[in-house]
């Protein structure tokens, strides 16, 4: 199956919140939304990101509005204090890639 790169189904949009960050991404589409929300778990956001983030995730679904959320909780802001003109490529949700 081909891998799809996020930001030709969904935008998406991350911060950091003190401790932890917040990602959120918006599907284009009602088949985009139910593609990302079977494949985007809260597991597969954790595996992609262990190497900055080494706190928990916890997933929130917005069905109504195309939603997914993601709050990252741990290590993630001591990464963004090391390098604050850089987020290394891959880590920018738009640059992520997804296939069942």
């Amino acid at each position: 199956m081909p891998t799809v790169p996020l930001h030709r189904i969904a935008q998406a949009r991350s911060g950091d919140k003190g401790e932890g960050s917040n990602v959120g991404i918006l599907a284009r589409s009602e088949a985009a939304y139910t593609f990302l929300a079977e494949t985007l778990t809260e597991a597969r956001v954790q595996d992609f990101l262990k190497e900055i983030n080494f706190g928990g995730v916890t997933r929130y679904l917005a069905p109504n509005m195309r939603v997914l959320n993601f709050l990252l909780e741990g290590q993630f802001g001591r990464w963004r204090i090391r390098f604050p003109q850089d987020r290394r490529p891959g880590q920018n949700p738009r640059h992520w890639a997804f296939a069942p």
